[in-house]
Order: structure tokens, then C-alpha cells, then sequence
């Protein structure tokens, strides 16, 4: 094992990097959170817009037919 030298300070290679503090790493993590929910909605709302724009063709209405086939009439007649 070699050993660092830091000025006139010498140290083992383990001693020379510390660990983030906790409240650096809970910041780090807070702001990682927030950007995350701040861009996912965007992405979304672009891809949207663009199914919007150009439909959602065959795919859209195979999934309607599928939808209306399979749902429970019990649940219209409760949730309307």
C-alpha cells in the first residue's frame, strides 16, 4: 500500500476521500427528486401532444374494442 502525500501531510489512500456529508447527500437526493418529477410530466405531456397529432391509429382502436369487451357493467352502474 502506498501512501498520498497532501502538503506537508501525509496520509493513507483511504483517509484522503470522505464520505458526503448527510445533509449534502439528502440535498443531492432532494434535488435528483424534484428534477425528476419536473421532466417526467413534459415528457409526457410531448408525447401526447404528439399522439394527439398523428392518432393513435389501429393500436388505439384495437385497445378501445378490447377495453369495452372486457369491463364489469357493475361498475357503470355503481361509479356513474
Amino acid at each position: 500500500m502506498h501512501r498520498v502525500r497532501y502538503g506537508s501531510e501525509v496520509r493513507e489512500p483511504h483517509d484522503s476521500v470522505e464520505p458526503p456529508s448527510a445533509p449534502r447527500r439528502v440535498t443531492r437526493i432532494l434535488l435528483a427528486g424534484v428534477g425528476v418529477a419536473t421532466l417526467a410530466p413534459l415528457l409526457l405531456a410531448k408525447v401526447g401532444e404528439d399522439v394527439f397529432e398523428h392518432g393513435s391509429g389501429s393500436f388505439g382502436d384495437g385497445s378501445r374494442t378490447w377495453m369495452l369487451r372486457h369491463r364489469t357493467p357493475s361498475w357503470f352502474v355503481h361509479f356513474a
